[in-house]
């Protein structure tokens, strides 16, 4: 019904427009004014645009007014404002107590606890009339001002590390040792905030020399008792700072810590930390399905791709699926399911198709490695890998192109030792391992060497 879907609608402009008058929006008054005047009645373009464009208006205002109303702090603060700057001292403290109900015994004091208490703090301490406190004493209120600033500064400092370890950054935040020296003061205090303590046990480790295991598992089980109990930023930015250095420690240290890795990626999915605006990243959503198959957690990962689809980009959905798919089927031994999928599937996403491929080829080797001897098929393959990879050249970046190179050249090379068994075969593959192991780019790098050593130790 148009008239009842109009009326509905001007119901909801009246709530924010209460002086709107009611024959305004009388089907008389609509009808002449999208339709004209009688006799005509005939419909003006013109007439309906301007209407259009008034309703689209109308529309924004009330969207403003709505994430406005949302964030019911903010009009609060200005309303506390606007009441001091009339000398209105009874009125601006009957808003500061009612907006400093909720900071009184918080369950989860997180960041914007801080700043709440500290923007409204301040307004009653500096208040010229010298106001009843309350909860706001001088003494916490600069500390509510430092607790805010500190958490300000955490995430600035948590990208710092993450790329220092990554490439050895040459410059030093002009906070850092200020923040490292506060939050090991406040490490030492007997209610330190568990969040706290955790950010500073996550620095110290990154101030090693050489950052290793030590400390990791005491971080790791702290954050998993504890990360209820935090806010929603502070379980993010420590839960990625977790897993990045549980990736850093799968890489170095071995496969040992994929167990921690995957135990992150479930309490990040139970908080819901993996998800960034109700989106799961394709990236996050690949990493977890093969990290579950590559821990025989096979069912926990079908549940997890068919569940988690619906909150990937829908822009990358169909190439991500995909590929967890064939990669839960690979795992499963189910091949033909794996050339199915690779091989019925468009993708959309570059990096999905190198990957697909190169999952390919794993699949290729490791059918033909038990005879001990390859056929012509996986050479043909390698040369139409290469052929795609290189068409590739001008959609990727040529760190990711030159890894795919490398993994077909170096696995190219495994094959024609493995089928020529010259006499210094054992010879010739430690020298493929050096290299190997000197390569910076090379994808699939920890397979690569599983298949290296595999076969170094039958010869």
């Amino acid at each position: 019904n148009t008239n009842q879907t109009l009326v509905e609608l001007f119901d909801v402009v009246r709530k924010y427009h209460p002086d709107y008058p009611e024959e305004k929006v009388a089907k008389e008054v609509l009808s002449r004014k999208m339709f004209g005047k009688e006799p005509d009645y005939s419909y003006n373009d013109k007439k309906m645009r301007d209407l259009l464009s008034d309703l689209m208006l109308l529309f924004e205002r009330f969207m403003a007014i709505e994430e406005l109303e949302g964030r019911s702090k903010l009009p609060m603060l200005l309303l506390a404002d606007k009441y001091d700057a009339k000398n209105e001292p009874d009125l601006f403290l009957q808003v500061t107590r009612k907006l400093s109900k909720p900071l009184t015994n918080p369950k989860v004091k997180g960041a914007e606890h801080f700043e709440t208490f500290w923007e409204l703090g301040r307004r009653v301490v500096l208040h010229p009339n010298r106001l009843p406190r309350g909860i706001f004493k001088l003494e916490r209120v600069m500390e509510a001002q430092d607790r805010h600033y500190i958490r300000e500064r955490l995430p600035l400092l948590c990208n710092y590390f993450s790329e220092k370890l990554q490439r050895n950054l040459d410059f030093v935040p002009l906070f850092l040792e200020e923040t490292l020296n506060y939050l090991a003061n406040l490490a030492e205090t007997p209610k330190v905030e568990v969040a706290l303590l955790l950010y500073h046990q996550i620095f110290t480790w990154y101030q090693q020399e050489v950052p290793g295991e030590q400390g990791f598992q005491e971080m790791k089980e702290l954050f998993a008792g504890h990360w209820p109990e935090m806010s929603s930023f502070d379980v993010r930015i420590i839960g990625v700072m977790l897993n990045n250095i549980c990736i850093h420690l799968v890489r170095t240290a071995g496969p040992k810590y994929r167990e921690d890795l995957w135990e992150l990626y479930k309490i990040g999915l139970t908080s819901r930390r993996v998800l960034i605006n109700d989106r799961l990243t394709d990236t996050a959503y690949t990493n977890i399905a093969v990290l579950a198959c590559s821990l025989g957690q096979l069912a926990w990962a079908e549940a997890f791709v068919n569940t988690y689809a619906v909150y990937l980009d829908p822009a990358v959905s169909d190439s991500a699926r995909s590929y967890a798919l064939a990669y839960l089927k690979y795992t499963q031994g189910d091949l033909e399911a794996v050339q199915e999928l690779l091989n019925t599937v468009e993708f959309a996403i570059v990096e999905y198709g190198l990957r697909g491929r190169s999952l390919m080829l794993r699949m290729y080797f490791e059918d033909e490695a038990p005879e001990g001897h390859f056929s012509e098929l996986i050479m043909f393959y390698f040369e139409a890998f290469r052929r795609y990879v290189d068409r590739q050249s001008n959609k990727v970046n040529k760190k990711t192109l030159k890894s795919y190179q490398n993994l077909i050249q170096v696995t190219r090379r495994l094959v024609k030792i493995l089928n020529n068994r010259s006499a210094n075969a054992e010879e010739q593959l430690a020298r493929l391992s050096k290299h190997v192991r000197e390569m910076d780019d090379l994808a699939l790098k920890p397979w690569v060497f599983g298949q290296i050593r595999h076969f170094s130790s039958k010869l």
